[in-house]
């Protein structure tokens, strides 16, 4: 199992005096990637990670519909594991409440502790929502516990219908293979209540078998919002405080992380941060992260795949431009010291899934790009 993963090359930086062109090798630990989308360079960011660490397993999954990120990689079906604990169903109940359930809890602990007594192969979410329903059609029910049950069962219709609907193709083991494994939750991109229960599943799994594994999860801001719980939120914590010991590694990827619940991210030791406009995003993450001589200008005017990394491992931040995957490493070098726009290496990416020729018909093309003369780059 390798310690550290060659992310990319220290990038030119006039005002320290760096030349750049150095490897850089990132530490493996729970790591946070933001910055804005499309010109930061994240989901990139993710792969150079995850392919370079082809030793280990590697867990990405997919939310949003447009995601074409691995399009080469075998799909996993979606694992999904019955629960019914209260703690569990309050967290899904305000998931899709989107907001902090109040005191509701000891109904919702009345009806998990019902499903207890149930048979083995009936105590699932299903039998929980129909005991919920049945509670509702006792004549002797008070007209203020019946308000509550009426308020659960409206928000759990819509979370048991899509899970009765898809239980069919939902795998009931987590085969993770030596490698990247892919897993497409966009068929219920509507549904974020049902796919947080698809990857607390998935969580639970691998801190109870799984060593050595990496788990690339989008979309921190729903899985992990501020003020308010969700079922995979308690999953999250969890798996960065443990996680570790068995080297299960936890990747975030975020746009923003001003809605994002701070508790578990203090746990993280590895900062990636790409471009940003907002000045209070910024002062606020750097007051979290690290002290360093960086202003926010810094971070507003950083290239496409440039970021500025706070190393908390080892205690270190550099600006590292990141080697995306499959492009040749001079030519991430030439980008990292300012001789190459990284315009250029977005276009060689787009060629490349229009056209995998022949690398020269790539190189005439980028010249043109460019409007600069390139040896042929071997492959990466």
């Amino acid at each position: 199992m390798v310690s550290k993963v060659l992310l990319g090359f220290t990038a030119k930086d006039e005002k320290r005096g760096i030349l750049g062109g150095e490897p850089y090798y990132l530490p493996l630990g729970h790591t946070v990637i933001t910055g804005m989308t499309n010109l930061s360079g994240k989901t990139t960011t993710v792969e150079a990670i995850l392919r370079r660490s082809a030793k280990a397993k590697s867990l990405v999954v997919l939310t949003k519909r447009g995601e074409k990120t691995f399009p080469d990689v075998k799909r996993i079906p979606p694992y999904y594991k019955e629960r019914f604990d209260w703690e569990y169903v309050r967290g899904l109940l305000e998931a899709a409440m989107r907001e902090k359930l109040k005191f509701e809890t000891p109904w919702i602990m009345r009806i998990s502790k019902q499903v207890q007594l149930a048979p083995v192969e009936q105590r699932n979410l299903s039998t929980w929502h129909k005991n919920l329903k049945q509670m509702l059609t006792r004549a002797e029910l008070r007209e203020f516990d019946r308000n509550i049950y009426t308020l659960l069962d409206g928000y759990m219709d819509k979370v048991t219908p899509i899970l009765d609907q898809a239980r069919q193709r939902l795998a009931t083991k987590l085969e993770l293979q030596e490698g990247l494994n892919v897993m497409d939750l966009t068929e219920w991109y509507q549904q974020e209540a049902f796919q947080m229960v698809l990857i607390g599943s998935c969580m639970d799994h691998i801190l109870e078998v799984e060593n050595g594994t990496r788990v690339a999860m989008p979309e921190a801001w729903k899985m992990l919002p501020q003020g308010r719980n969700t079922p995979v939120k308690l999953r999250f914590e969890k798996y960065i405080r443990e996680g570790a010991t068995n080297e299960n590694f936890l990747i975030i990827d975020a746009q923003d992380l001003g809605g994002v619940d701070k508790e578990p991210l203090r746990q993280v030791s590895l900062w990636i941060m790409g471009k940003m406009m907002q000045a209070d995003e910024v002062k606020r993450l750097m007051k979290q992260t690290f002290k360093a001589n960086i202003d926010v200008e810094e971070f507003q005017t950083l290239k496409l795949g440039h970021f500025i990394i706070a190393n908390g491992i080892d205690n270190t931040v550099t600006k590292v431009y990141v080697w995306p995957w499959d492009v040749p490493e001079q030519m991430a070098k030439d980008v990292a010291i300012g001789k190459l726009s990284p315009d250029v290496v977005k276009e060689w990416l787009i060629e490349r899934q229009i056209s995998p020729g022949p690398p020269q018909e790539l190189v005439l093309r980028l010249e043109e790009v460019e409007k600069e003369a390139y040896q042929v780059w071997p492959r990466a």
